[in-house]
Formats: structure tokens, C-alpha cells, sequence
């Protein structure tokens, strides 16, 4: 077990608790217009966590299979399945190899906000390619570098009731160390 694995799966609870405890999946309209019209087609949300945005692709009208190599995140989400069907299978496997999903099998690959926590994009990228049909296509969101986590303290409230985030580093190009999710969520509320 990879040491991001390990770590999604000691904070598996707090992560779910945290990010869309009630299962009503992902609400961003960016996201939908990445994807673009998915009805009818079969999409893999690849590090789907919870299955947050493997909710969001099926309410779409996309036919889905979320892969995680968190079996408790896993877990979180076939219950969200059980208790709301969308007709999602969940598989556990690693993004480096997506074990068990054929090739050209899917019309297209979503990652979302989970690339950045991946090691070895290489492998990740291949096996992507691979599940791929030809002409497929794939979508990958992140967090900018230039953005911290809420956790440290990058909110400012201000007294006309807005709220805006901190921003550094904008600029600044080449490798970025930071403090990932599943080190900082010990700290959310």
C-alpha cells in the first residue's frame, strides 16, 4: 500500500465527514462543462474517493465505474450507491494500472481534484490511455500551487461579509512541495 493510500485510508471517516457527507455529489458547473455531454456514455472516474464525482458523472447520464485504492473510501461509496442507486460499480484499484478495466473500454476518464496526489504520473497516464477507445478523451482538475488549504488559514473574512482566499506564488514555475488533502485534514472541522 502506497503511503497516500495508507493516509486516505486512516482519514477515510474524517475525509468523508468532510467532503460531501450527505452523497449528493458534486455541484460545479465548471466541472459539467469540462466534461461536456456524457449522456449515454461509459466513463471511469479514476481516484473517485467517495464517489463524489462519479455521482455527478451518472446524474449526468453517464454509465460509470469509479476506481479508488481506498477500500474504506470504497466502502463510503457503495453505501451512498445503496442508499441513492445512479447504477455506479465501484472497483478497488490503483490509477497506475486500472487493473481489471479493459482496454478501450470507456468513451471517456475523468480525475478530479486527485491527480496532484498521485505518484508516478507516468503510469497513471499510460493506464488512462489504455482504457481510452480510440478518439476518447479525458479530463484531470487539480489544486493550483498558487492555493493553499483552508486549513492554513488562507480564508480571510472580511466585514462586508466576503470571503476571499490568499493567493502566492502565482508565478513561480517548476516543482511545488505542499502540504497535501490528507495531511491537512486531521485539522478541518
Amino acid at each position: 500500500m502506497t503511503d497516500i493510500t495508507s493516509a486516505y485510508e486512516e482519514l477515510a471517516d474524517v475525509y468523508h465527514a468532510t467532503v460531501d457527507p450527505d452523497g449528493a455529489g458534486l455541484d460545479d458547473p465548471t466541472f459539467d462543462e469540462m466534461v461536456g455531454d456524457v449522456r449515454g456514455q461509459r466513463v471511469a472516474a479514476i481516484a473517485c474517493g467517495q464517489g463524489r464525482d462519479a455521482r455527478r458523472l451518472a446524474d449526468l447520464g453517464a454509465s460509470v465505474v469509479g476506481v479508488d485504492a481506498s477500500p474504506s473510501l470504497l466502502a463510503h461509496a457503495r453505501t451512498l450507491e445503496q442508499e441513492s442507486p445512479r447504477g455506479i460499480e465501484y472497483r478497488h484499484g490503483s490509477a497506475h494500472d486500472l487493473h481489471g478495466l479493459a482496454d478501450d473500454s470507456f468513451d471517456g476518464v475523468v480525475c478530479h481534484m486527485a491527480l496532484m496526489d498521485i505518484p508516478e504520473l507516468e503510469p497513471t497516464i499510460r493506464s488512462i490511455a489504455r482504457v481510452l477507445v480510440p478518439g476518447g478523451w479525458f479530463v484531470a482538475s487539480i489544486v493550483h500551487p498558487c492555493y493553499k488549504a483552508p486549513a492554513h488559514g488562507e480564508l480571510v473574512d472580511h466585514t462586508d461579509g466576503t470571503t476571499r482566499r490568499i493567493v502566492g506564488r502565482y508565478f513561480e514555475e517548476g516543482p511545488h512541495d505542499s502540504v497535501t488533502r490528507w495531511e491537512i485534514l486531521p485539522r478541518w472541522p
